[in-house]
């Protein structure tokens, strides 16, 4: 057989096409293209040896940092802050004009002199939670005011506010004579009933007063309420007071703490 003579194929399928020895010959060439395996690559199998060797170069996975203006990024960060800032005012002015419509609603019907008294009260608690939550110190359904504190007694009152129902303050007095640790706890329930429109006074889970049945009739009733609401009045608004004055102080701090990194990004 001459290199060209054709090769007769013994699958009947297959005749008709014919391939030549000198074709065959000639792919020598391309196994003279494949790279020699290296001593540490014989053991291979043959598929790893490949993948080993025509495998392409990887991306490596560090990058030179790239650099980014000083100035680009404190104009970043106030775009941040801004942000909050403007967010926190939003959330502020949608909590005020709530308690505006909320003190507006009570205000329709609060009437008396009594009930105004109540309202005043009540709106002076609820301020003191909203501040408490302003400093990080909120979440608790009460908070305490310390009303003495010397060497024979301790007393403190405990407020609560329940709006859930009819408005209703609950005031908690924790006395304790410190000579013989005696602890003696009751407590002093505000109401009021807009079915009656009556304000409601309770000790211990009695009803003491009962506005439109007591006062109407005895006045010296309705000048102990208003006594001892005026009483409550007096404390909760200190109390609001020193929280509104550490507000400040916090956001003073923060405003001059703020000015000294201004300070130290520009060194």
């Amino acid at each position: 057989m001459s290199m060209t003579d054709p090769i007769q194929w013994t699958n009947p399928q297959q005749q008709g096409h014919q391939w030549y020895t000198d074709d065959i010959f000639a792919w020598e060439d391309i196994f003279s293209t494949i790279p020699e395996a290296t001593p540490e690559e014989e053991d291979l199998p043959y598929g790893d040896m490949l993948e080993k060797k025509y495998q392409f170069n990887k991306i490596p996975e560090t990058q030179e940092p790239i650099y980014i203006p000083e100035a680009h990024l404190r104009g970043q960060k106030h775009v941040i802050e801004d942000f909050a800032e403007e967010e926190a005012q939003n959330i502020q002015q949608q909590s005020s004009l709530e308690q505006s419509q909320v003190e507006d609603l009570l205000d329709t019907k609060l009437q008396t002199d009594v009930q105004k008294k109540f309202g005043e009260l009540f709106f002076t608690t609820k301020k003191i939670y909203e501040l408490k939550d302003t400093l990080w110190v909120g979440g608790e359904e009460t908070f305490d005011i310390l009303w003495a504190d010397n060497d024979k007694i301790f007393i403190s009152y405990k407020f609560l506010l329940d709006e859930t129902d009819d408005p209703t303050i609950f005031i908690t007095k924790i006395e304790q004579d410190k000579e013989t640790e005696e602890e003696t706890v009751n407590e002093l329930r505000f109401t009021f009933n807009e079915e009656t429109s009556s304000l409601e006074v309770m000790v211990n889970d009695s009803l003491l007063f009962d506005e439109i049945q007591d006062f109407t009739e005895d006045q010296k009733k309705k000048l102990q309420v208003v006594d001892k609401l005026n009483k409550f009045i007096f404390l909760t608004s200190e109390e609001l007071r020193k929280l509104e004055k550490e507000i400040k102080e916090k956001e003073e701090g923060e405003r001059e703490r703020k000015k000294l990194q201004e300070i130290f990004r520009n060194f």
